[in-house]
């Protein structure tokens, strides 16, 4: 039993890093940092990864495929969050991509656990198009102040967590960027005019909900 669950482990840190290899690469042309401090991010990186894996599977009991949904998403947010803090947008193709893998990892899903496929498959569903319909309500009441990037960012993460914990995440975002905007205000570095980007709160808000087992 040690042994399989070893391998599996292995298994998913090895499929995860080299997804935060092309994370590292993505990062590095997005925002012009040398090919040396990409290969030591994704290094230095990598250790804190493998004790992420063990903590979702050992100590929360989850399944590969599970961690593996979740150990993408740590991987993606915060270099998603990076971009968006510097060009106040973010990449298309990056949430494609990450569309991309999470269809993978739903096929995954449901040829290991057939019996359950359909409850997989609405997870998925119900998360991405509930996420879809709240962000766009917010899109418009907002008066546009919440950016159509956000709303496909949520849609995509739904997809992921399923509606019921990407609400969670929104709703921690919130409370972060509350937080940084008053205090920043307070001090005279921001006004009520200033835009700022939503992408590090909402991948702080992510690991934040996911390192304490929600």
């Amino acid at each position: 039993m040690v042994k399989i669950f070893g391998l599996t482990a292995l298994c998913g840190i090895m499929a995860a890093g080299m997804f935060g290899f092309y994370m590292c690469t993505v990062l590095e042309k997005r925002s012009g940092i040398s090919h040396r401090r990409r290969m030591l991010l994704w290094g230095t990186t990598m250790p804190v990864f493998v004790g992420i894996a063990f903590l979702f599977m050992q100590s929360y009991g989850y399944s590969f495929w599970k961690t593996e949904r979740y150990l993408i998403l740590l991987y993606a947010l915060p270099v998603i969050a990076c971009i968006d803090h510097k060009e106040k947008k973010i990449p298309n193709r990056l949430l494609v991509v990450l569309g991309s893998v999470r269809c993978v990892i739903l096929a995954g899903e449901i040829l290991a656990y057939t019996v359950f496929w359909k409850e997989f498959f609405l997870h998925a569903l119900s998360g991405a198009a509930g996420s879809f319909l709240l962000m766009m309500a917010a899109y418009y009441i907002s008066r546009k102040a919440v950016g159509l990037g956000d709303v496909k960012l949520f849609t995509i993460t739904g997809l992921y967590l399923g509606f019921s914990l990407n609400y969670l995440v929104l709703f921690l975002s919130l409370f972060y960027a509350a937080v940084y905007a008053l205090w920043n205000m307070a001090r005279k570095k921001l006004t009520v005019k200033d835009e700022i980007a939503f992408g590090p709160f909402v991948s702080a808000g992510l690991w934040t909900l996911l390192l304490l087992g929600f």
